[in-house]
């Protein structure tokens, strides 16, 4: 229900509902960090940060704190 909260919240920013998708798309990732799995997060959180993006939100999009999340998960893994 989470992955699909935040794809649902997806599909309403590309229809050009801005503010109903971020909320949903914010509700999905909420509810992803309460089942506990790390599986996808880091490309939802970046999926989050291109919809500031897109919506013109490109400032806020760089302050929220899921783009710093994804950030810390991606340096967890180290590529050799």
């Amino acid at each position: 229900l989470a992955t699909l909260a935040f794809l649902h919240g997806w599909v309403l920013i590309e229809g050009g509902q801005i503010e109903d998708g971020l909320e949903e798309m914010g509700k999905g990732l909420q509810d992803y960090r309460m089942v506990g799995t790390r599986d996808l997060l880091s490309l939802y959180l970046s999926q989050m940060a291109i919809a500031f993006a897109q919506a013109g939100m490109v400032d806020e999009g760089f302050e929220t704190p899921d783009l710093k999340e994804a950030q810390r998960i991606l340096e967890e893994f180290e590529f050799k």
